[in-house]
């Protein structure tokens, strides 16, 4: 039995490719172009100095092989209709910026027919002799698998998130700032006697020695993060 692979599909699709193509370009020369204001003009993106031009389109899966290479076929072919009709617009978008490729991003695509479909449409915009698209141009259809290296790098983010050498705060220091903050501590206080899961006195009152644990992090982090850890490590206890 084969098995199912859970895919992005419609605006989610959108936001991660994008997020997927400024990581592989660089956040300065892949440029996205906003959809909430009439519209993308049928794209999602460029490159500047590549001239590579993407629309990201995500079906909702599963479905089959055949159905997937029919909506991904209408897809490009009603989004190359924009890009041929819509002249007026992209020249304004692109600039001086010749296109040489215009590409189909998708989650996936396992027909050779969508590869053939997009060199027929290749003719077309040709054909069409517009002053944005290079002599070399050539419609294509990318899927996620290719943008292997961006898409490991994006999900482990957190691990590569920035770290700061700070000392940890003292008991004293702690004391202090519970002192000159009753109101968040009474929060605390209020919070851990409505915990279900902790029933019984002896375990209330081990978990209420350990209160000072958020107080510490915000004490260590809030010059730097300029934000209320505490109020965040209240919310993670409740």
């Amino acid at each position: 039995m084969a098995a199912i692979v859970a895919r992005l599909s419609g605006e989610d699709w959108q936001k991660w490719g994008n997020l997927l193509l400024a990581r592989h370009y660089g956040p300065t020369e892949y440029q996205k172009i906003p959809d909430n204001q009439k519209g993308d003009a049928g794209l999602e993106g460029f490159t500047v100095t590549s001239g590579h031009a993407y629309q990201a389109y995500g079906c909702e899966e599963p479905i089959s092989t055949a159905l997937r290479y029919e909506k991904q076929r209408i897809k490009i072919t009603d989004d190359i209709g924009k890009f041929v009709k819509n002249q007026k617009i992209l020249e304004q978008i692109f600039g001086a910026i010749k296109i040489t490729r215009w590409v189909l991003f998708v989650p996936f695509f396992d027909s050779k027919d969508i590869v053939a479909h997009a060199s027929k449409k290749t003719t077309e915009v040709l054909n069409a002799n517009l002053g944005y698209v290079a002599d070399g141009f050539r419609v294509m259809i990318c899927d996620e698998e290719i943008f292997q290296i961006e898409r490991d790098r994006l999900l482990n983010a957190t691990n590569e998130s920035i770290r700061v050498s700070v000392d940890q705060a003292t008991s004293a220091q702690v004391t202090s700032w519970a002192a000159q903050n009753d109101g968040p501590t009474a929060t605390l206080e209020e919070k851990i006697g409505r915990l279900p899961t902790i029933k019984s006195i002896r375990n209330r009152q081990m978990f209420r020695n350990q209160k000072h644990a958020p107080i510490k992090t915000h004490k260590v982090h809030k010059n730097f993060t300029n934000c209320d850890c505490f109020v965040m490590w209240v919310v993670i206890y409740e």
